[in-house]
């Protein structure tokens, strides 16, 4: 049974210093061994579909019809199927299963483009069978200090809209290119400045000598984000509802702590069931240690940046989240009716705007 979909997290990376493949794995095709990170070589795409240990075989081609060029370097992984090798403007791929099954996949990504973590939301299947549209909702990190090449490959995507999520501060020191998009008003937000104060006296403490449990920081942290970061939610989701069918990028800076809430949230919203959004979170440490993970920035205490809590994106975090939600207002959906003004009819005209119909 052949099935097509838009993969959301498939992307092209640059050259990367370490992979996720199976235990001695070779090149050549995939392999049955347990899953391990190892040292290896440059990943230039993501393939990311469901039961990755289970492919046999890889293909890709120029659209959904003719991906049959055979793709014989290739791992499995955690995150999907890592194809090794130069970006290509092949962005479609056939997966054929150990059963025999074969998945058709438009990644969606733009080859070789050097912005953090871009990836299309579209793809992933809800209770009902439909899918979450490809094109139409983007996620990433800051997109400054791109090329003009690079501007151009990121314009192609067709973006209307951009919700940048980011301090002043931040949108000060990497602003985002000038494009011909339309920000939307109400994502800005002081909310991280605000959450600094707990992370300035776990660096004092630090500078003291003393020990921080910075995992269970970024813990409460992340607990605290749906009340804090309530008006830009509230603004990306109304932009939604507005413009249906223009293509939205949401972003902050690393990409993943409030662009991953918002983007769980949405997908929530949307029908997906709770485990998918969670895998979609934490595939982004993955993807950003072959990018490189560090964040060169004036706007955070160099301390703060250099802590490996903060640059992971555990599955902890995201749940803590919701839990959250769930403890103060006893559902998602109060929560989403109280706190970001969406109503039953609202969700309900998101999910026909933005999901596939059946």
């Amino acid at each position: 049974m052949l099935h097509t979909l838009f993969t959301r997290a498939a992307l092209a990376l640059p050259l990367a210093l370490a992979t996720a493949m199976p235990a001695g794995a070779t090149s050549g095709g995939a392999d049955t061994g347990a899953y391990s990170i190892l040292p290896t070589r440059a990943v230039s795409a993501i393939v990311s579909v469901p039961h990755p240990e289970d492919a046999r075989a890889l293909y890709r081609g120029d659209g959904p019809s003719d991906a049959g060029q055979a793709v014989d370097d290739w791992h499995s992984s955690p995150a999907g199927l890592l194809v090794h090798g130069e970006p290509t403007t092949q962005a479609w791929f056939r997966v054929r299963y150990e059963d025999g099954s074969e998945l058709t996949v438009g990644p969606r990504y733009i080859p070789g483009l050097e912005a953090r973590n871009v990836r299309d939301l579209g793809g992933y299947e809800t209770a009902t069978g439909q899918r979450v549209k490809a094109g139409l909702l983007y996620r990433s990190g800051f997109l400054s200090q791109l090329p003009k090449d690079k501007e151009a490959q990121l314009a192609s995507l067709g973006i209307q809209h951009i919700c940048d999520l980011r301090s002043t501060a931040e949108r000060q020191e990497k602003p985002d290119p000038d494009l011909d998009w339309q920000t939307i008003a109400g994502c800005a937000s002081s909310a991280s400045e605000a959450s600094m104060s707990s992370f300035t006296e776990a660096i004092k403490t630090v500078q003291q000598g003393g020990d921080v449990d910075w995992e269970q920081l970024i813990i409460q942290g992340y607990s605290a984000m749906p009340t804090q970061y309530a008006a830009p939610l509230k603004a990306l989701y109304a932009s939604l509802l507005e413009n249906p069918g223009e293509p939205t990028l949401f972003h902050c800076t690393a990409g993943k702590d409030r662009t991953g809430v918002a983007a769980a949230l949405l997908l929530l919203m949307l029908g997906v069931d709770e485990q998918t959004v969670i895998d979609d979170y934490t595939i982004s440490e993955m993807a950003l240690q072959y990018q490189g993970d560090s964040i060169k920035s004036t706007a955070y205490p160099r301390e703060l940046l250099e802590q490996p809590a903060l640059r992971a994106t555990n599955a902890s975090y995201i749940q803590a989240t919701l839990s959250s939600i769930r403890r103060q207002y006893g559902s998602l959906d109060r929560y989403y009716q109280e706190v970001l003004d969406l109503s039953g009819e609202d969700i309900a005209l998101l999910r026909k705007h933005y999901l596939t119909e059946n």
